[in-house]
């Protein structure tokens, strides 16, 4: 095995490198490719994050990578919500993990949302799910549950994809005693798949000889169980390429004992990026009630190392730092200037890629991420960062694409939950959320303004007289390079499908808590409107 290149820290701070590979993964994806439309399931290339499209568009397919189907626990479901004035007719196809696949014809009303437990559908232990429409107003996530020895661990909501890819990366997962780390691999084509599977932890990159060219059959779903593969590592991260056909991945990570216990589901990235910016940024030192911690988990899938800077907005913003998205950036790490410039290798469907961003808060922190390697990377403790919220802007140097992941936790009373989430790829004056909180659970809308002007945000809610702005949430300013955070519930709209939308793009994400008392929390980004 060749030596482990050596991690680099430009800036104080308190940097841990969990894992430090230098074998090289696969090749650099990061490059310019043509939008094809959603609904054309031929493109090789996908948007770097689902995409609603036009609603002039004639044609939608979306793919939900799985969620328990109720075989031995609860049941997960597919959440639609239709915000266009007439009803529209969709084809459902359920996918189980065990058994064939099975479509019915249904409708979603007008101004409404649908939600399909697929246990009524199809049972087993999980369940994939295609959605095919005529209407470009039609948005679609899928609900998670999950339950270890007998207890609920939580639910847990994010976006279908839009598209297949033929790679597919996450940068953080568990499978220490109490995490049981589970990855799901859904091919909705006639035609086989054959995929390889490649796992980075601290004790360097796995390619296990049964994760290689694995077959995954016609209209099919397959359970892969990362424990079985890699023991007991605080952090894996794992690519998993399609060497024949496209595949949907997603992953359900369970973590079982108290007082962590929770739930995170949802899509994997279907490519690296050089950009990923993240709403929600907490930083409260202690234990304590009310404490709270992020880092980010970086996993470079190359054959060469990455250079990758993280930088912090302040929530209150810094409107005389920004920088015209349309310019080119530096390189360095000056804290008075923007190092994002707009990526030309996001397909975006009218959607903005990141860049622009307003001076940060304090000195960013530059890390090189080995070939093949991850790093963990907290922000609590980091030099020039005192307790407060921020957005933050993930930014790798140019041809040095990387996956980006948020960890969050959050201590509350009994209890702590850590939430994790992928950065959005994207920008866009729209963004949408389907899915309900379930029954008692809190909405906290989250919306972050990465550019150097203020922008003015209206928040609607959908039901049957069509889209309403939400009370006191209409006109709103987000200071340039803000962060802006409301009680969902407070505001009496927290139990509707909610819309977005600004005259500058940004970037929207959703905490969902349950009640005191309960395991769980799940936060994920709405899906971004093209044009």
């Amino acid at each position: 095995m060749r030596p482990r290149p050596a991690l680099v820290v430009r800036v104080a701070a308190a940097v841990v490198a969990v894992a430090a590979v230098a074998v090289p993964v696969v090749a650099d994806r990061d490059r310019t490719v043509p939008l094809t439309p959603a609904g054309d399931v031929g493109t090789l290339t996908p948007a770097p994050m689902p995409v609603l499209r036009p609603a002039a568009q004639l044609g939608a397919t979306w793919f939900c990578p799985g969620v328990a189907a109720g075989a031995d626990g609860p049941s997960g479901a597919i959440v639609l919500a239709n915000a266009g004035d007439q009803p529209t007719r969709i084809t459902l196809t359920i996918t189980p993990s065990e058994g064939i696949a099975i479509s019915q014809s249904l409708e979603v009303a007008a101004r409404a949302r649908l939600e399909v437990d697929v246990s009524t559908v199809a049972k087993a232990r999980f369940a994939a799910a295609q959605v095919e429409t005529t209407s470009g107003n039609l948005v679609v996530e899928q609900r998670s549950a999950a339950l270890l020895d007998d207890t609920a661990v939580g639910q847990a909501v994010s976006p279908c994809a839009t598209a297949p890819s033929q790679t597919w990366y996450l940068a953080d997962g568990a499978t220490t005693t109490d995490a049981q780390d589970t990855l799901l691999v859904y091919n909705p084509f006639p035609d086989q798949a054959t995929i390889s599977m490649v796992f980075a932890d601290d004790g360097g990159v796995r390619r296990p000889p049964s994760f290689q060219r694995k077959p995954v059959p016609p209209r099919s779903l397959a359970v892969v169980t990362i424990d079985s593969v890699v023991q007991r590592k605080q952090q894996v991260s794992v690519a998993v390429t399609a060497d024949a056909g496209r595949v949907v991945v997603g992953r359900q990570q369970v973590y079982k004992t108290k007082p962590r216990r929770t739930l995170v589901a949802g899509l994997a990235a279907p490519s690296a990026g050089t950009q990923w910016i993240f709403a929600d940024v907490e930083v409260k030192g202690g234990d304590e009630v009310g404490s709270a911690a992020t880092s980010f988990a970086i996993y470079n899938p190359n054959d060469l190392s990455a250079d990758v800077t993280v930088r912090l907005l302040p929530a209150a913003g810094n409107p005389a730092a920004g920088v015209d998205a349309a310019e080119p950036a530096t390189a360095g790490v000056d804290a008075t200037a923007s190092t994002a410039a707009v990526d030309p290798a996001d397909p975006t469907g009218g959607a903005t890629p990141v860049g622009g961003a307003p001076a940060v808060f304090g000195v960013p922190v530059t890390v090189t991420v080995p070939a093949g390697g991850s790093l963990l990377v907290p922000v609590n403790g980091t030099d020039n960062v005192p307790d407060g919220v921020y957005s933050a802007l993930v930014v790798a140097g140019a041809g040095q694409p990387v996956v980006v992941e948020r960890l969050l936790r959050r201590t509350g009373d009994p209890r702590v939950v850590t939430t994790v989430q992928l950065g959005s790829r994207l920008l866009s004056r729209t963004w949408q959320f389907a899915a309900t909180p379930p029954a008692g659970w809190s909405s906290v809308l989250i919306v972050a303004n990465p550019s150097p002007t203020p922008a003015t945000v209206t928040v609607k809610t959908l039901g049957p007289a069509g889209l309403v702005p939400v009370k006191d949430l209409s006109d709103v300013t987000v200071p340039a390079g803000g962060t802006v955070r409301w009680d969902l519930d407070g505001l009496g709209a927290g139990a509707a499908p909610v819309v977005v939308t600004a005259d500058v793009e940004l970037v929207a994400e959703r905490l969902l808590s349950a009640p005191t008392g309960q395991p769980g929390a799940t936060i994920t980004y709405g899906i971004p409107a093209g044009t």
